[in-house]
């Protein structure tokens, strides 16, 4: 997918609120605008009950300010914008329903909506049915359940990928920037003037372009092997479409294997991914509590034995484990850290460690793990 870094001015910018906002839709607020042209981002919403009212958008996950103040009164703001991007939120969360109403507010205020959570069939219904009533658009519903994959039979199942594929993921399966990566690399490389393709495993991202068809892979009731010739035979068929000179894809879990340590750390989905396209080379994302010099390397050593994946570079997120609760609750527990600790943490490392350790969620991170997907994989 090839991207322009520049919003054209020229075009009438749809006046976009982003709601409920979490601390899992930096990715959202960061990129939606650049791969909608004629969207723009602004005002930041979340319930009335959350922590974040008042605070800068920045406070989510402790990065550098961006002086955007996130605000409380959702129907206020939705009188005066164009349009509502509906976040991922959490379908068990008992301020979802909540959500679901806000959406039927802003069709009766002939609002565009643009829906990323999942709400279900019943609800996407009367939704659809409140839209029609109001002489509004159908509301755009991003849902993991709404994608058909087909594959053509007679494209041939073959072991190599034609281009280099470079996998993104984290140690285990909670949230560590990958996304955003994913979508800031995807930028780079292309403004680089490289054709790039990106599987990504995650809802929120169809919401700026990219394939989702992993997780309905995924969720098929078939025998492993099948599922990943099936994994194969779609990569193989973004590579004959799209001509890529780079395929991006998102690991579907953890890159950690099993760990007494770590609650969820299988990676049984990426080890199936890995067995179905092979990619070459890997961009960690690593969480900040880590001792991450000694810890990159015994990735490094494992990745390359267990899945033939070379780990090029570590993405160090400001998320830390927090080992004292994992061990009394069983489940993965975690807080954030500031920029200023993370860099520390990075300049400390990068004396240490073989594998070169990055801040990503600024600009310049990410044109340096670009230039070292480059390197890797075409020069």
């Amino acid at each position: 997918m090839n991207v322009c870094d520049e919003i054209d001015l020229g075009i009438d910018l749809r006046r976009t609120v982003l709601y409920p906002f979490t601390s899992e839709d930096m990715v959202l607020y960061k990129y939606f605008s650049k791969y909608n042209k004629k969207y723009n981002i602004t005002k930041v919403v979340s319930h009335q009950s959350s922590g974040l009212i008042g605070k800068d958008v920045s406070y989510t996950d402790r990065r550098n300010p961006v002086n955007d103040i996130i605000d409380a009164n959702i129907r206020e703001v939705l009188e005066k914008v164009d349009c509502l991007l509906v976040s991922s939120g959490n379908e068990k969360d008992l301020k979802h329903h909540e959500t679901i109403e806000i959406i039927k507010y802003a069709l009766e205020l002939k609002k565009e909506v643009i829906c990323c959570a999942k709400i279900g069939h019943k609800n996407i219904e009367i939704l659809r049915k409140t839209a029609i009533e109001n002489n509004v658009k159908i509301p755009t519903f991003y849902d993991i359940n709404s994608d058909v994959l087909e594959i053509p039979d007679e494209i041939q199942r073959v072991k190599k990928i034609e281009c280099p594929v470079v996998l993104v993921g984290k140690l285990i399966s909670q949230s560590c920037d990958e996304c955003e990566l994913i979508a800031g690399l995807n930028i780079s490389l292309s403004t680089a003037g490289h054709r790039v393709s990106v599987v990504t495993n995650n809802d929120i991202m169809k919401a700026l372009g990219f394939r989702n068809s992993l997780s309905n892979i995924f969720s098929l009731p078939i025998a492993p092997k099948y599922i990943i010739e099936k994994i194969n035979l779609f990569f193989q068929k973004i590579s004959m479409d799209e001509r890529p000179e780079i395929i991006l894809v998102e690991a579907p879990d953890s890159l950690l294997r099993f760990s007494e340590r770590i609650p969820d750390g299988y990676g049984i989905d990426t080890y199936m991914l890995c067995q179905a396209v092979q990619p070459e080379y890997c961009i960690g994302c690593f969480y900040a509590s880590a001792n991450n010099a000694e810890l990159s390397e015994y990735i490094r050593t494992d990745m390359l034995v267990r899945l033939g994946v070379e780990l090029i570079a570590i993405h160090l997120c400001g998320v830390t484990l927090d080992g004292s609760k994992m061990r009394s609750t069983d489940n993965v527990e975690t807080y954030r850290i500031g920029i200023s600790e993370i860099e520390n943490q990075i300049n400390v490392y990068n004396n240490l460690a073989r594998i070169p350790i990055i801040n990503a969620r600024e600009e310049s991170g990410i044109n340096i793990l670009s230039k070292i997907i480059i390197n890797a994989t075409i020069t």
